[in-house]
């Protein structure tokens, strides 16, 4: 399903405030975030600056299923020498009624988005990269099931008790590095599991092949709790 709505700028290169309500569709179903590569998401939100003719539309402010993404009357800026576009506080709400556009700090930003997702590595670094910023070192001592017990604290309540997935500085996935009385730097896998874990943290297993041997073992880690 798309909804194609238009506006107009009234005064070239003059901040304007712009709000659109869009009624709810009354057929069809929403999906589900599927994947992390939103290849089912339940919405996209877009600026068309320019569509091929078989993706304009001349039913503007409804619902249909067909793929239309602009109209004929838009202004095509990616065609348009010299045109520039400016947009910011973009805000998505529910309700026929348009608030002022609610700004927050990073940390409260921050907090709200590591309720869903959370990470060890620095903001700018993807999970599974060769980085030893971030990395969760623990000096500890193997149980009598030669398990390395790390507890692994979230900054941010989950909303729900999350998956995680680890990673060693590395970047090899499902190990972290541990190194013990005798030996030297090796791999171990992981086992996190829902006994264990919850909104605030849990604790993950790491096989270190002895009992009751002093041992460190360091690594990344991501938590995910998304809808």
């Amino acid at each position: 399903m798309v909804y194609v709505a238009t506006y107009s700028i009234t005064t070239p290169n003059v901040w304007q405030r712009i709000v659109i309500t869009v009624p709810g569709p009354t057929t069809g179903t929403w999906n589900g975030l599927t994947n992390t590569s939103f290849n089912s998401a339940a919405l996209w939100l877009a600026w068309s600056f320019g569509v091929d003719t078989n993706f304009e539309t001349a039913n503007v402010n409804t619902w249909q299923s067909l793929n239309r993404y602009g109209t004929s009357s838009g202004v095509d800026i990616a065609n348009t020498t010299g045109a520039t576009f400016y947009m910011t506080g973009v805000q998505l709400e529910v309700g026929s009624q348009a608030t002022s556009f609610e700004y927050r700090d990073f940390a409260t930003e921050l907090a709200m988005c590591q309720r869903y997702y959370e990470k060890t590595y620095d903001y700018s670094v993807v999970p599974g990269s060769s980085s030893q910023v971030g990395t969760q070192f623990v000096g500890t001592v193997s149980d009598t099931y030669s398990n390395a017990l790390v507890y692994v604290n979230f900054k941010t309540r989950k909303r729900v008790a999350p998956s995680l997935d680890v990673w060693s500085e590395s970047g090899t996935a499902n190990n972290w590095i541990y190194q013990r009385s005798g030996t030297g730097e090796t791999n171990s896998s992981y086992n996190w599991t829902s006994t264990w874990n919850g909104e605030t943290g849990g604790l993950v297993f790491f096989g270190v092949g002895a009992s009751f041997v002093p041992v460190s073992i360091r690594g990344h880690w991501v938590a995910r709790a998304e809808l």
